[in-house]
């Protein structure tokens, strides 16, 4: 084991998403830099960039060459956005991580710690400041590659309608409407985000096929689609919302035969892909949590829907469900 020191340092991890948010892996990763070339690169003091490698030298992640060049050592391949591994999109926002200080309380109340840090909602949080909604915003589309490939493996219908319930900027929907060139759909979010998200979609060899629409999945969310898709929504919201949003979408489902499909974690009966971890975040963040399938089976039941079939793919899953 390693030193039992590391097991309450807080600061490493979050030097580790500092150096990510600058590129660093892959700046490193085309050879030997000075600090000075990394100042250059990335905007920082050459002599503070060197303090920061220096720290994390005894990690074992950066190595310093008798000419003073800094290079990635075998274990820092990791930070290469290339590497089958990479941890380069790991990257918590200040305010998200602010969240947790007052975890304690939080697993006396069960209050999430991000409303008594910061006296509101993350939701709030976001609509109050614009500039944390586009970093958020952001860091969603870094976890997209994992969900793309979940989608390019899900046999999607050749026609029909697909709506996009919490849909970010059109990246899940857009891949599969480029995939089923015959399906059209419509991309559901807040105004804020669906803004952000025309020209994504503008650019879109699917653009003539897919609508937005702007709103909230707490009042209604578009009519008559054949399957309505919630990717990584639900996992946000505690049991009473999470109801409410499902009960929105049941009422939506107007076409004969229309499907719910969700893209979630499911607890398996022990824990080997960190979703406990995600688990406690959800709690910090929004009082909410991942869901093992006997409760995923529980909230669809208690919004109107009969779960059908899942179809495991490790830290996500396809969940289906008809209405009940």
């Amino acid at each position: 084991m390693d030193d039992p020191k590391h097991l309450v340092d807080f600061r490493s991890p979050l030097l580790v998403q500092i150096v990510n948010s600058v590129g660093l892996g892959d700046l490193l990763a085309e050879g030997p830099r000075s600090v000075e070339e990394i100042g250059a690169a990335t905007g920082w003091r050459p002599d503070l960039a060197a303090r920061v490698l220096r720290a994390l030298a005894p990690r074992a992640l950066f190595h310093r060459d008798e000419d003073g060049r800094w290079s990635l050592t075998e274990a820092g391949q990791v930070l290469r956005s290339d590497h089958p591994d990479s941890v380069a999109t790991a990257r918590y926002s200040g305010f998200e991580v602010g969240g947790w200080t007052r975890m304690p309380e939080t697993l006396r109340s069960g209050v999430p710690a991000f409303e008594l840090t910061f006296g509101t909602s993350f939701w709030d949080w976001l609509a109050q400041h614009p500039g944390d909604r586009t970093e958020f915003d952001e860091k969603m589309r870094r976890r997209l590659p994992a969900m793309l490939s979940m989608v390019a493996d899900y046999d999607w219908p050749e026609t029909g309608h697909l709506v996009d319930v919490g849909g970010g900027t059109g990246t899940l929907l857009l891949d599969i409407l480029e995939r089923r060139p015959r399906m059209t759909g419509t991309l559901f979010d807040v105004h804020e985000t669906v803004t952000t998200a025309r020209d994504r979609v503008a650019s879109s060899s699917a653009a003539q096929r897919c609508d937005l629409v702007a709103g909230s999945f707490f009042d209604v969310v578009p009519e008559g689609g054949d399957i309505y898709l919630l990717s990584q929504i639900l996992h946000d919201w505690p049991d009473e919302a999470a109801v409410r949003i499902l009960a929105t979408v049941r009422r939506a489902m107007t076409a004969e035969g229309s499907t719910l499909l969700l893209l979630e974690g499911i607890f398996p009966e022990v824990d080997t892909i960190g979703l406990g971890l995600l688990d406690l975040h959800m709690l910090a963040m929004f009082g909410a949590g991942e869901r093992d399938r006997n409760q995923w089976e529980s909230l669809l039941s208690s919004a109107g829907f009969r779960l059908e079939d899942v179809v495991s793919g490790g830290y996500t899953s396809w969940l289906r469900a008809v209405p009940a």
